[in-house]
């Protein structure tokens, strides 16, 4: 899942990148004139976008890094939410429409140039970054698939010992219940007998 941060006026250079990115088949680029329905809060349902994807591509142009508004929240929140990601997961892709100065926060960040001679070659560039992005999600998922199934298998363990213990409580409480009933029975039995003997006694 790509989102595609941009301003509006350079929809038309975002929009060949959304059609080109979707074509690829494994990329679900989000476009908010292709998302976004009638009626919608659009505010919301870009930060949900932004919040659910995988990778965010913040393009960049002389016009986009210079507006005030929308688009400038749209970065500064997709960048809080980098800083959550674990280190060396490719979340934020700088990406050139032309030859503007990339904003502060984004300079650590390598970006590509989606403009001039070597535009075809940085699709190549980005689609590589983006199979990158894709592996190490699919490796997240693994490991918590593991972690997932590793806390079953220690919650099925602690069932089972507390089973045995259970159990063997059980088995004890059994047997002490037993123990004790016998011995009432032969309590009962030697009164009888003491009894019994008396009586004779007492006859004689």
């Amino acid at each position: 899942r790509v989102f595609l941060c941009h301003a509006s006026q350079d929809k038309p250079a975002v929009r060949e990148l959304y059609n080109a990115l979707k074509s690829e088949g494994w990329i679900d680029p989000w476009l908010d004139k292709a998302k976004i329905l009638p009626g919608q809060d659009w505010e919301m349902v870009i930060e949900k976008a932004v919040d659910s994807s995988d990778v965010v591509v913040v393009c960049l142009s002389n016009q986009s890094v210079s507006k005030e508004g929308f688009v400038q929240r749209e970065i500064r929140y997709a960048y809080e939410i980098a800083l959550e990601k674990p280190e060396e997961t490719i979340f934020l892709i700088p990406l050139r429409l032309d030859d503007c100065v990339v904003p502060r926060k984004l300079k650590a960040l390598h970006w590509v140039d989606y403009f001039g001679a070597d535009k075809d070659e940085s699709y190549s560039n980005l689609l590589e970054a983006l199979k990158l992005r894709h592996d190490q999600k699919l490796k997240a998922e693994e490991l918590e698939r593991e972690k997932q199934e590793q806390k079953k298998q220690e919650a099925e363990e602690l069932s089972r010992q507390l089973a045995v213990e259970r159990t063997a409580r059980e088995k004890a409480e059994l047997e002490a219940k037993t123990e004790r009933e016998a011995r009432l029975k032969w309590e009962r039995e030697r009164e009888a007998a003491r009894d019994a003997g008396e009586k004779v006694k007492r006859e004689k």
